[in-house]
């Protein structure tokens, strides 16, 4: 999605809520910075829905996204990474929205009951396109990605 640079300043995941979020992803939190780590971790969390299996997907940017679940056939070996694909840097325009984008690809592409695979593709599209104009837009017409 936006590109990285040795001059970009390094981001912090943004600290949760207390109040809206489970205390073992708090306590999670504190005991590591490897992001497959805390996916795998996140995913083995306790659920109240347990007919359904989690899956964790995160995002970070220009670099690889990682999904994790205990369900093998949500994410077969349990933790996957899906590298981004490079944008020029002349095309870059504004990453706002970025993120929002990638989450609609890949809901959308679940939705319709597509893989995992298929559905972090489908965000990995929308968040590039997103980048490509200025504020959270898409090109028009529209362009199919499934």
């Amino acid at each position: 999605m936006g590109r990285a640079s040795s001059s970009s300043p390094s981001l912090s995941p943004p600290r949760p809520s207390r109040s809206r979020t489970n205390p073992d992803a708090i306590s999670l939190a504190s005991q590591t910075k490897d992001i497959p780590t805390i996916a795998q971790k996140l995913a083995a969390l306790p659920k109240k829905n347990e007919s359904t299996a989690r899956i964790v997907v995160i995002t970070q940017g220009a670099s690889s996204t990682v999904a994790a679940s205990t369900s093998s056939s949500l994410v077969p070996s349990g933790l996957q990474t899906y590298p981004v694909s490079a944008l020029a840097a002349d095309k870059i325009v504004d990453t706002n929205g970025a993120g929002d984008a990638f989450a609609g690809g890949f809901l959308g592409a679940r939705a319709l009951g597509k893989s995992v695979d298929e559905a972090v593709e489908a965000g990995h599209k929308m968040g590039q396109m997103n980048v490509q104009l200025s504020g959270p837009t898409f090109k028009f017409p529209k362009v199919q990605i499934l």
